[in-house]
């Protein structure tokens, strides 16, 4: 079963992403930085939940909780600023209410606003970064997502919509999907507060005989 959950679970890691090759430094904060506030000691912690199944498997249930803490800064090779924004996530798979696998991922991207983009680099020393959003924000905006996933198209839904979720409700979010041509009943749903940064995603992914969806929510947050 891991074989199959843990490529989904990749794929929404990843999917913020879209990548470029660094040739300036940050320009200063723009709006961009509102959706994702760049300080260190913010943290965003989510609930998930959710569920797996497949034509040849028991019904899959899937909870857990994500945590995201900037733990500080560093420089990169070229000379400007980092914050370390480190995700401890920890997911549980049940199947009728008994549990059959706990599994916990740690990583850290290395994050700066730089000309209106939130670019995330894997090392302080790496060229290739993946962009978490452009700025200005307008509904029906559009781009590719990454290298690694060329036809990934992210699309500006929405900059107004009010999302509740255990941490409270907030209003003018942005809302944004990403898409896939070669997965055409998949899609992520991302959503943002200004001031706050992302308080909510979505994930469906529709394979041949199999069906992944799950729900994160921001259940506290603190943001300096």
């Amino acid at each position: 079963m891991k074989t199959v959950i843990f490529p989904l679970i990749i794929l929404l890691l990843s999917a913020m992403i879209s990548c470029g090759s660094s040739s300036t430094g940050p320009s200063g904060p723009t709006g961009a930085g509102q959706y994702y506030p760049l300080t260190t000691g913010n943290t965003w912690d989510l609930q998930l939940n959710g569920i797996f199944t497949s034509d040849s498997l028991p019904l899959q249930e899937i909870s857990g909780e994500i945590n995201w803490i900037i733990t500080g800064d560093t420089t990169h090779s070229e000379g400007f600023q980092l914050f370390n924004w480190q995700e401890t996530s920890i997911r549980e798979i049940s199947i009728g209410g008994q549990t059959i696998s706990t599994d916990t991922l740690i990583f850290v991207n290395y994050v700066a606003e730089v000309d209106s983009v939130i670019r995330a680099y894997n090392s302080p020393s790496a060229s290739i970064y993946r962009i978490w959003m452009k700025y200005p924000l307008a509904a029906g905006d559009w781009w590719y997502s990454d290298s690694e996933f060329p036809s990934r198209i992210m699309t500006v839904l929405s900059v107004d919509t009010s999302i509740t979720v255990p941490a409270g409700s907030f209003n003018e979010c942005v809302y944004i999907q990403q898409t896939e041509p070669e997965l055409p009943d998949s899609y992520v749903d991302y959503f943002y507060a200004p001031g706050v940064g992302p308080v909510k995603y979505i994930v469906h992914v529709e394979l041949i005989q199999s069906v992944y969806h799950s729900v994160a929510e921001m259940v506290e947050y603190s943001v300096l």
